[in-house]
């Protein structure tokens, strides 16, 4: 009987999705529209490889007239079909280029789910900063309204004992505005997690003891190869070369092989059969200035690929020395101290309370753990926003269990 009340009564109650940011990042994924896109993206590019390995339609030609020949009539009649013959390598580079395109919409896709990736994992942990400071202030709150009540109960307030309680009063109206900052926070938070992962009241699991060690620059660096936009500006100046040698195909002559079939109606009936070959021989357009182009394409990308290397390293150091320094600051305020803090807070609100020390000495203990408190959480956020960074550069998704 007690086993089934206790069944009863749980089930009666809603529990929220506790999910690790990973896992919210993998949720998100699955549903969004930018992977889509570029999902799609390789499809097309797959499709434009298979269109490139095609021939040329054939040309059909059909001609009908008559035919007057020492005082006979009759009709003639010309059937030609004709097929378009690629210079050999021409072809070839066409493919390549669509290869190309593939790898890149390839690195498009790539690039398209580390964002996803990153974003989703960072708004998770912002959103659980945020609940724990909601969570921080209202205890904040609860503290201020008990001593408010024990600045109210005394029976005759001597002017000193005034300015505490107007100090007091003022220091609940600026939690107040905090808790309505933070909860519209959480709110907005949550809603844009709800709207990325289709769930419903969403708890994010953080473990806050997962800071590491931060590893050396030259690991990042060394991987920098690995990030999208280095390899997407890899490809492209591959695909410039390319782009030269199907400039110089433009040449090379076109080729049609076809039969022809003639057929004139006159006494006798006449019937001509013959292969044919036509050449359209490149004289006045040649392609030079294709190539030229082509060219001055292939000294663009290598330019810009230098440019984007040289700003991924820039980027990368900026990130790194965000990186130290956050990590520094986690360990000065680590959150697994926080606890430590609150004990000591009490028993100043203890002594508060009892007497021994004044309402000046109490407020700013309570002001210097609250921020220790915010540095403690604004520092994991920064950790991690910078490792995002540095990931993003490298090619890495973001892990956060």
């Amino acid at each position: 009987m007690k086993i089934f009340l206790f069944l009863l009564l749980t089930s009666s109650f809603s529990f929220a999705e506790v999910y690790t940011p990973s896992q919210i990042a993998l949720l998100a994924e699955e549903r969004a529209p930018l992977i889509k896109m570029h999902l799609e993206g390789t499809f097309v590019a797959a499709s434009q490889i298979s269109q490139a390995r095609l021939l040329d339609n054939p040309i059909f030609t059909l001609q009908a007239g008559e035919l007057r020949s020492a005082g006979m009539k009759g009709g003639v009649m010309d059937v030609t079909i004709n097929q378009p013959v690629p210079w050999p390598g021409k072809r070839f580079a066409e493919i390549n280029s669509a290869k190309l395109l593939r790898k890149i919409s390839e690195v498009d896709l790539e690039e398209s789910r580390l964002i996803v990736n990153h974003s989703v994992a960072l708004l998770s942990i912002e959103y659980a900063v945020v609940s724990e400071l909601v969570k921080h202030n209202q205890e904040r709150k609860q503290r201020y309204a008990i001593i408010h009540k024990f600045l109210n109960s005394r029976p005759f307030a001597s002017p000193r004992q005034v300015v505490e309680k107007n100090l007091i009063e003022t220091q609940i109206n600026l939690v107040e505005s905090q808790m309505y900052d933070l909860e519209t926070k959480k709110v907005s938070l949550g809603e844009q997690l709800k709207k990325l992962t289709g769930i419903d009241d969403l708890k994010v699991l953080v473990n806050w003891r997962q800071i590491a060690s931060p590893p050396e620059k030259n690991y990042f660096a060394s991987q920098l190869e690995n990030g999208p936009d280095l390899k997407r500006n890899q490809k492209l100046e591959e695909l410039a070369v390319n782009r030269v040698e199907e400039a110089k195909h433009l040449a090379r002559p076109d080729i049609l092989v076809g039969v022809n079939y003639r057929q004139e109606n006159v006494a006798p009936t006449n019937h001509f059969y013959h292969a044919n070959l036509s050449i359209v021989i490149p004289i006045l357009d040649r392609g030079q200035h294709s190539v030229q182009v082509a060219k001055a394409e292939v000294r663009r990308e290598a330019a810009k690929n230098s440019l984007v290397r040289m700003n991924a390293m820039n980027s990368l150091h900026q990130s790194y020395q965000a990186l130290s320094s956050a990590y520094k600051s986690t360990e000065i305020f680590p959150i697994s101290d926080l606890k430590k803090i609150d004990r000591n807070f009490k028993k100043a609100e203890d002594s508060f309370l009892k007497g021994r020390i004044d309402v000046s000495t109490f407020l700013q203990s309570d002001t210097q753990i609250h921020e220790s408190i915010d540095l403690a959480y604004i520092s994991f956020i920064k950790y991690f926003t910078a490792l995002s960074e540095l990931h993003l550069l490298t090619g890495k998704k973001l892990e956060i269990k």
